[in-house]
């Protein structure tokens, strides 16, 4: 029997947003914290190789909470999460990736990362660190403008 990773990342690019399906192809469901939630707000990230220069990373933006609890999302087996992102809308941070050259084509891979802590046992968060597929773009322009 081959072993299976509980989460399989796919990532694509339409109506200038990009788009990560995150699937469980698991045979029992597996829980993620929320992005709603403070636990879940930065799990996701995007690295950026650019086909000159040094890879770098799309963070989001830190922010206040006012209410910080443990939110999660349940993925059935078998079944898919769709998180949508605009690059643009004010919440990431693309300083790290100042340094990439406009002109230059770009790779762009999504990145789930959990830590595993004693609130993710508690809560029986999947853990580790998951990357999507790589995208191609002209430049850093196309996904951040």
């Amino acid at each position: 029997m081959r072993h299976m990773l509980p989460l399989a990342l796919s990532l694509t690019y339409a109506e200038n947003a990009l788009r990560l399906a995150i699937a469980n192809p698991s045979q029992s469901p597996v829980s993620l914290w929320s992005p709603s939630y403070s636990f879940g707000h930065d799990s996701v990230s995007f690295q950026v190789r650019p086909l000159k220069g040094k890879p770098c990373s799309i963070k989001k933006i830190a922010r206040r909470w006012t209410v910080n609890i443990p939110g999660s999302l349940a993925i059935q087996p078998g079944d898919t999460y769709l998180q949508t992102f605009h690059l643009n809308d004010g919440t990431w941070d693309t300083s790290l990736c100042g340094d990439v050259d406009p002109r230059t084509e770009i790779e762009i891979s999504a990145v789930l990362e959990i830590a595993q802590d004693d609130n993710a046992v508690t809560y029986g968060i999947v853990t580790g660190r998951y990357e999507s597929n790589r995208l191609r773009f002209k430049s850093m322009k196309e996904i951040v403008n």
